[in-house]
């Protein structure tokens, strides 16, 4: 029964390609309007005549004639189960962040240009600097570490921080960071270093002052790493904090940090979904 449809149904075809055929000559040949309508009439009449052995052998039938004549519409452009995509509109830009607060607040920075960078989420950046007092934040000198697009340290530069050092370790990601630091209006507040962060935590540039202290050091590092409290160790090892210095920690939810590193005590820990966060301060 159903080679006998087909075959009935690429006879009809067949016949209805000679009669659009035909009409086509007539109108490029100058056939009016009229012409075009009635075109329309006889493709009706033609879906119209088709066997209706009941709904679903009706829609059957219908399917296959016009999935028959779609695959040779597009054909030549080997689409033959989806129209031509309307490439006019642009793609809508989603690969943007703001600032949560401060005098930064709701300048839009530039998201992450290379796979594998995690930015930290607007909430999260907001409830960490909510948690943070002002006193651990203003005037501080700031150390970014695993910097991505520059997320966190221009959130402490909004929030009153006198300077952020910032490290990454993918020259194109650092180029945005550095237009991140631009259109927040802090260029001449930070500096991004180009580096691996334990090569440079072991051996600092030459161009940073022996004397700096960080009052607030921000590690975010990618999850794939894993652990991260080896970083932890090598930031207390470099000998760049200050006395009073406070240690931010972004870490899956799924590694629990330990309540102590060398001289940094854990005094807060917080968790958003798969994102966690600790919080470390420096013990005597």
């Amino acid at each position: 029964m159903l080679s006998g449809i087909s075959a009935w149904v690429v006879g009809s075809l067949n016949a209805w390609s000679s009669v659009r055929a035909a009409l086509m000559r007539l109108i490029t040949s100058g056939g009016s309007i009229w012409v075009m309508l009635a075109s329309r009439v006889v493709q009706s009449r033609f879906y119209e005549s088709l066997p209706r052995p009941g709904l679903a052998g009706n829609r059957i039938t219908r399917w296959a004639i016009l999935t028959a004549q779609n695959r040779r519409k597009y054909a030549d452009t080997d689409q033959c189960h989806t129209p031509p995509v309307d490439t006019t509109m642009p793609p809508r830009n989603t690969n943007t962040m703001r600032v949560s607060g401060g005098d930064a607040r709701g300048i839009r920075l530039k998201g992450p240009s290379v796979a594998g960078v995690r930015p930290t989420t607007e909430r999260v950046r907001a409830a960490i600097f909510n948690i943070l007092d002002d006193r651990q934040v203003t005037d501080r000198i700031v150390l970014d570490l695993f910097a991505g697009t520059g997320s966190l340290g221009i959130e402490a530069l909004s929030r009153g921080a006198a300077w952020a050092d910032f490290v990454e370790r993918n020259r194109r990601q650092s180029l945005d960071l550095q237009e991140n630091l631009t259109r927040a209006g802090y260029a001449r507040a930070g500096k991004v270093y180009c580096a691996e962060v334990s090569r440079w935590l072991e051996q600092p540039p030459s161009d940073m002052p022996s004397t700096k202290a960080y009052g607030l050091a921000l590690l975010d590092p990618p999850y794939r790493m894993g652990d991260p409290a080896p970083t932890l160790w090598a930031v207390w090892d470099s000998g760049m904090l200050d006395a009073e210095a406070t240690v931010v920690v972004g870490h899956s939810s799924r590694i629990t940090l330990p309540e102590q590193v060398a001289g940094l005590g854990q005094y807060d820990s917080r968790r958003y979904g798969d994102n966690a966060v600790a919080f470390y301060s420096c013990r005597p």
